[in-house]
């Protein structure tokens, strides 16, 4: 089964290796009062989040739903988050169906260890991209000009570090606390195996911008 969002009006998920695609969720985008889905975080074929951003006409708290029946039904978390000028979340990590976490305007992270009935709310002095789960105690925000942030104690604390100030981060993906993959501009790849003591740079035949890296 994969999930699909293209970062705008569309939810789509495919149980047949994309042979065919059901439409889950279409946003209202165009109008006054648009929100968007922005990004889909998925913890099991059944059970996934999407979040996206609302217009300030729209008078509307930016979109968190969830699912865990496949798209079928979504509720609607108690998250009620809006802001000026920013109103959108960037980016959603989910670990399990209970916990989740949502970065708000680059600058607030919202986690949630109980299906979005509390949430434990930080505000981080720079802004990141994007947000991803190692596992429960290791969690990792990637932003521009080569900024990184992590914990390793489930958000008791933070270590903040620049890796490269040359390049924007666009995307991490975690296989383990240890084993983690970067991508930015200009064909930038950087992978640790000792959970961001030391990082290699993975040479490819392209300085295109790379946006996403999945495994």
């Amino acid at each position: 089964v994969v999930w699909y969002n293209d970062g705008a009006s569309k939810v789509a998920r495919t149980n047949n290796e994309g042979i065919t695609w059901d439409t889950l969720l279409l946003a209202n985008t165009g109008t006054i009062s648009s929100i968007s889905y922005n990004d889909v975080g998925v913890s099991d074929s059944l059970r996934a989040w999407i979040i996206g951003s609302s217009s300030f006409l729209c008078e509307c708290p930016a979109p968190v739903l969830r699912t865990s029946n496949g798209g079928i039904s979504w509720e609607d978390t108690v998250l009620n988050v809006s802001g000026n000028p920013c109103n959108g979340f960037n980016s959603v990590s989910v670990l399990t169906d209970s916990i989740a976490a949502l970065l708000f305007c680059s600058r607030v992270l919202y986690q949630t260890t109980s299906s979005g009935f509390t949430w434990r709310v930080d505000s981080l002095s720079k802004a990141y991209n994007i947000v991803t789960f190692a596992d429960k105690k290791h969690l990792w925000l990637v932003g521009n000009e080569g900024r990184t942030l992590h914990t390793i104690d489930g958000g008791i604390t933070w270590i903040s570090d620049v890796i490269d100030s040359n390049y924007d981060f666009f995307s991490i993906s975690a296989l383990d606390s240890l084993n983690i993959w970067i991508t930015g501009t200009k064909g930038k790849i950087l992978h640790t195996i000792d959970g961001g003591i030391s990082w290699d740079s993975v040479k490819v035949p392209t300085k295109l911008d790379i946006n996403a890296v999945y495994f």
